[in-house]
């Protein structure tokens, strides 16, 4: 589409959705005690410069026996584009768990789209 820059999306998302156990919802610190990893990350807005903002609209976690669950919807929001990762941080330190341990800071779990 012009004027949308999408990186990572998924290739057939309803397949993906399907795979999600919607109801074993967890948190970070949740996910992290199951032995859990951050697997998908969804980022919306933001720009090619530091004025502008963006969103986390949803994050999943896959446990060791392959199980894909969503975290709770407390996400970041409304925070600049340049300090995604300083507010991921701050956001896993709020559950005791350590942002780079769990995949949170993958960019390679992020997908984006601007």
């Amino acid at each position: 589409m012009y004027g949308v820059d999408e990186t990572n999306g998924l290739l057939d998302g309803n397949a993906y959705h399907a795979q999600v156990k919607y109801a074993d919802q967890m948190t970070l610190g949740q996910l992290a005690d199951a032995g859990g990893k951050i697997s998908r990350l969804r980022i919306l807005g933001g720009g090619p410069t530091d004025g502008f903002y963006c969103d986390v609209s949803y994050c999943h976690g896959t446990l060791p026996d392959g199980t894909i669950v969503p975290l709770y919807a407390d996400y970041p929001m409304c925070f600049p584009v340049r300090k995604t990762k300083a507010v991921l941080i701050e956001w896993a330190k709020e559950y005791g768990v350590y942002a780079k341990g769990i995949g949170l800071l993958d960019e390679g779990n992020w997908s984006t789209l601007r």
